[in-house]
Parts: C-alpha cells; structure tokens; sequence
C-alpha cells in the first residue's frame, strides 16, 4: 500500500513556527508520505527549518507553497481538514482512526489532502468548507491542544497503519475539488435564480448552501453524482425558464467520464 501514502498530501495552512515546518516533514517521513504543501507560510529559511527536519531534507526540498488553499486543493479529489472544535456551525467530524481506512482506500487511485490549520487558531469554517470530510483526534485531557506537528504525526501514523491491512473499501470515482466547486457554483446560481434570496436577516441562499455543502462533504461526491446535481439543475432551469450558463456545459462535459450529458437525469419526468 505504499502507493497509497506516495498519492496523500499534507497541507499546513499559514504555520506560523518554522520549527513545526521541519518537525512535519520528518514526521511525514517516518510514515512513509512525501509531499508536503503549505499555504502562506511563515517566512522562512531552508537552513533554519531543516535542523527540525532531520532527515528528511528531500521533503523539504521538494515542497510546494501556494498563495490559496482553493489553488493547493485544484488537483486534489478527497480533501480532510483537521478540526479540535466542534460546534453548530461547524461540519460533522469523523474521528481519525474511524476515517483512516477511507482514506487510504482513496488514496490508491487518486489524490487526498490532509489539511492543517495554523497554530493558534486552527482551520477556519471556510477552510472547512472546502473539505469533503472533517477528522477529530480524540483526546482525554483538560488541554485538548496538539502542537500542529504533533498533529501531524499522529494523523501520519494512523495512515500507515491503515496502509498496512488488507482493503476493504472499494476505489471511488472522485470528483476533483475544482468540479465540485463548479457544482456549488451551478447550483448556488439555479436556487437564487427561483426565488432563493435574502429575507430579513436570514440569507437563504447561504443558510442552504451551507447545508448542502454539510451534507454532501459526508458523502465524498463521485463524478456522476457531480453529473446527476448538474443535469437535477439544468432541469429545474429549463422548467423555470432560467436561461441557460455555456460554461456549465462545457464544464459538464469534461468531468464527465462517458462523454457530453452523461446522468443528467435527461430521462427523468419533468419536475
């Protein structure tokens, strides 16, 4: 299963301790994983952050750094933030031991990203929304705090255990993050054009495409169910009288893995 750990990528989210840096990439390492992204770094020297990574120099070297965390994830097709917080507003989490077999099982045909926040605060809610699954490590403790490479390796290391049993999870189709985002966009755009619109002080448009992205970020969206969200728009378009988006179908058409229009629900009843 080693190709599954070549295939998971780290991301840490403006760490702000060069120390934290070094200590990951040789965390990383001692599991078996390799690429090591990071998004808004602390400013830093190689010099400097290698003393931590003691050993693991070639991780260093090799990683990659990006302004945004939507342009370290364009490429990736499972993305898992790392939360300690829970609450309302907050996606469901799934703890770390429990997802790790998903994980790895993904991780064999395609890209999965493994999300980190800063140090003092962690990923914000809109950080987690870009996520398609959200990890808790459990902790029994009065100062439930990781030290984001301890964080780190900790996730690491339950990745390789889990890299190291037989699968038993099947390989998935995943849509890539850029797909998924055209999804929301799509959709977010057919429910304002019905009526879905700010009341008050309640944004609806918000409120329920928040809940969309919870409930769909639990699921692990598949190309076709990618398809079949499309075409459900397209549908409720046509019948609304809403003018049709070219880029929509274009964008359809490359994810697609069997050609133009594929479960776009062309032969379901008018709704």
């Amino acid at each position: 299963m080693g190709e599954a750990l070549d295939n998971i990528r780290v991301v840490l989210v403006n760490p702000k301790v060069p120390g934290n840096i070094g200590w990951s990439a040789r965390a990383m390492k001692n599991m078996g994983l390799s690429q090591l992204v990071m998004v808004n770094p602390v400013e830093h020297r190689f010099e400097d952050v290698k003393l931590f990574a003691y050993g693991a120099e070639d991780v260093l070297k090799r990683a990659r750094v990006f302004g945004s965390l939507t342009e370290a994830l364009r490429d990736v097709h499972l993305t898992v933030g790392t939360t300690r917080r829970l609450g309302k507003k907050r996606r469901p989490s799934h703890l770390l031991r429990d997802a790790a077999e998903k994980i790895v099982a993904t991780a064999r045909d395609t890209t999965v990203a493994l999300v980190f926040g800063c140090e003092d605060k962690g990923l914000t809610n809109d950080e987690l929304s870009l996520c398609d699954m959200v990890v808790t490590i459990p902790e029994e403790s009065d100062y439930p705090s990781l030290n984001l490479s301890h964080a780190v390796a900790i996730v690491c290391y339950e990745l390789y255990l889990a890299s190291r049993t037989e699968p038993q999870a099947p390989s998935l189709d995943l849509a890539s993050r850029e797909e998924i985002e055209r999804m929301y966009e799509h959709l977010g755009r057919t429910l304002a054009g019905i009526g879905y619109e700010r009341t008050g002080d309640r944004d609806l448009l918000k409120n329920i495409m928040t809940s969309f992205r919870r409930l769909f970020g639990r699921a692990g969206l598949e190309r076709h169910d990618i398809n079949a969200i499309r075409g459900l728009c397209r549908r409720i378009e046509k019948v609304s009288g809403l003018a049709p988006n070219e880029r929509d179908e274009r964008d359809e058409k490359s994810c697609s893995p069997r050609g133009p229009r594929a479960d776009d629900l062309s032969s379901s009843p008018k709704v």
